[in-house]
């Protein structure tokens, strides 16, 4: 089917990087957000088929609604559902709510539950069955402040899954931040990437599917986590792209002289599931001061620790964006390179 129009969802805060890469590897007619929404309207002009494969994205589903909760009980909506029922196909309705409203969310689901019962009995002649568990077809209601969406999901589990996480780690950073972290540091394709604390690996493996000819550096200190990065590597077919090195980020200088790569991307250790050996914000202070000496260009990172960031570099910051992600706020830095 080409064409046609889809709701996005991602991590409240990436909304423009989500049509940033649309506008790559799709063809889009039209697109619109509302800033902190988590949701991304899309219109396409081409196939589809690329949206079950973005990288910022969390789930797909097929728009068949957007306006006001009081005009979504018009039904206008139904039509559309009831073109995906027979009778050996079972519903259910998710309701995801932000801000306060008047109806709670198993309110509203059961009150579209019955509307789209109702519809389909009297327009199709059977009445189609509800199943709150594993429907064949999820119609997602997300009401977020004054904007109703929806929409009927295309994508069973969520994207943020990726199959070559193998090796896991106790402070992984979700891959829809680390894929838009490589969108707005500006990675180009043939450049190369470092990562100061790489981890299990997410963000070098993500700037490799993202730009295929990217070459990765990858650093941390725990040999661990160097193994676990490495099996995700292989898992995910990006090793060929990779140097792994097990050392202390905060004395990379030492080892990798000059700039050596074009832009650093990293996501430090907080200090609260992942120790350092120093306070943290003597540890900020020179890792960043490494990656800044590292990286030609640029260098982004993630943290909630907004005001050590900007007490020892605000001069430096060229952009920075709060996310809202596991009922926290971070923000993402991007710092001008030397």
């Amino acid at each position: 089917m080409s064409g046609g129009r889809f709701l996005l969802s991602t991590v409240p805060g990436l909304e423009d990087v989500v049509i940033r890469e649309a506008a790559e590897r799709l063809c889009v007619s039209r697109a619109a957000t509302y800033s902190m929404s988590g949701r991304v309207v899309l219109e396409l002009c081409g196939e589809p088929k690329h949206l079950r494969s973005m990288r910022t994205v969390e789930k797909v589903s097929r728009l068949v609604y957007m306006g006001t909760l009081g005009d979504l009980w018009r039904g206008d909506f139904l039509r559309e559902v009831a073109r995906y029922m027979t009778p050996f196909v079972t519903f259910g309705v998710m309701t995801t709510r932000v801000g306060e409203h008047s109806l709670t969310s198993p309110e509203i689901s059961a009150k579209v539950g019955k509307m789209v019962q109702e519809y389909v009995e009297r327009y199709k002649g059977f009445r189609p069955i509800v199943n709150l568990r594993m429907p064949d077809l999820e119609i997602d209601v997300d009401v977020i402040h004054d904007r109703v969406y929806v929409s009927l999901l295309m994508t069973r589990r969520s994207m943020k899954h990726r199959p070559y996480r193998v090796a896991g780690h106790p402070a992984a950073l979700n891959p829809i931040i680390a894929a838009a972290m490589v969108y707005i540091s500006g990675l180009k394709d043939g450049e190369t990437l470092c990562d100061l604390t790489c981890g299990s690996g997410t963000i070098p493996i993500e700037a490799v599917l993202i730009r295929r000819n990217a070459r990765c550096i990858c650093v941390d200190i725990r040999v661990g986590a160097i193994k676990g990065a490495i099996d995700n590597m292989k898992k995910s077919s990006t090793y060929p792209n990779m140097d792994v090195i097990p050392y202390d980020s905060t004395k990379i200088g030492r080892l990798l002289r000059g700039a050596v790569c074009d832009r650093a991307v990293m996501n430090p250790p907080y200090g609260i599931r992942v120790k350092t050996h120093t306070r943290i914000t003597n540890f900020y202070r020179k890792l960043v001061t490494q990656a800044l000496r590292s990286a030609k260009r640029s260098v982004t990172l993630v943290t909630p620790r907004r005001r050590t960031v900007e007490e020892a570099f605000g001069g430096i910051v060229t952009h920075r964006r709060v996310i809202f992600q596991g009922g926290n706020y971070s923000w993402i830095f991007v710092l001008r390179g030397d």
